[in-house]
């Protein structure tokens, strides 16, 4: 595996990494939201008991008014201080129109109004909010389901890049072993140089001795013709051409093996380099 597809690995794992901070972030807003809408709701809700508060303060009042009661009334729940001031609205119209009863019922009138409007407005918001928290769960199932398989692909890219990585290691080993192997096959062909040089060497000194060979025989040959009419020294010559001969022949057969030798290797320095060729490719 290459070096590009480790970079597209590492790449790929900090894509993931990036949305999964992005559907972390929603979640903590759908959180923060929620907290908004149920700190309102409690603002609400204070306000309208405050508002209930004032109007049993009022109700108090209207009890002295009528002289049915004589301690302001406490009531339990919106439901119960509605059921009580509609009684009592009854019980005033019952009574002399006077001018400050008729306030106090007006009053009270708005205030019943106010607070029913209240009301509604508190249920149709808990409303809302039991429906953002059933969608906010859903939304966290959902972003869950999606972590979760965020975190199964982090996983499966992180052990594709530690497959990558072993790949690579390994593959680079290869390539220290080849490399290793064609620094010793450089140093036996340098060494295969030196040695052809050498045979070069040899081969140039027994051309030498070939050539002094040739000029002894040449001088050999001549004496020969100078005491030829001598049958005793021709003979004698005649023995020493012939052992020249020899000479020349086990001469001739040596330089043939030292040529066949560097015919061979030759083409062991020819299979080497071909060798070469082939690894480096």
């Amino acid at each position: 595996m290459s070096q590009v597809d480790i970079d597209q690995a590492v790449q790929n794992l900090r894509n993931l990494a990036f949305i999964a901070q992005g559907y972390l972030n929603r979640y903590k807003k759908l959180k923060s939201d929620l907290e908004n809408l149920a700190t309102n709701s409690h603002l609400n809700r204070v306000k309208a008991e405050s508002n209930a508060m004032y109007l049993e303060d009022l109700m108090g009042h209207a009890g002295d008014l009528t002289g049915y009661y004589s301690s302001s009334p406490r009531f339990k729940s919106v439901e119960e201080g509605k059921s009580y001031v509609l009684q009592l609205m009854k019980q005033i119209k019952q009574l002399p129109k006077d001018t400050i009863i008729e306030n106090k019922q007006e009053q009270i009138k708005n205030l019943v109004e106010k607070l029913n409007q209240q009301h509604n407005q508190l249920q149709i918001e808990e409303k809302n909010l039991q429906k953002l928290k059933e969608a906010t769960e859903k939304q966290k199932l959902k972003d869950e389901e999606e972590h979760q398989q965020l975190l199964q692909q982090l996983e499966k890219a992180s052990a594709e890049y530690k497959t990558l990585h072993s790949q690579n290691k390994q593959k680079r080993q290869i390539y220290k072993d080849k490399q290793k192997i064609l620094d010793d096959l450089k140093q036996k062909l340098q060494d295969l140089n030196l040695e052809n040089m050498k045979i070069k060497k040899d081969i140039e000194n027994i051309d030498d001795d070939h050539k002094n060979l040739d000029q002894r025989r040449n001088e050999v040959r001549s004496q020969v013709n100078r005491i030829r009419e001598t049958e005793t020294s021709l003979e004698t010559l005649r023995q020493q051409s012939i052992e020249l001969t020899k000479v020349k022949d086990d001469l001739t057969q040596q330089q043939l093996r030292l040529q066949q030798d560097i015919l061979d290797k030759k083409k062991k320095i020819d299979q080497i380099l071909s060798f070469i060729e082939i690894s480096q490719k």
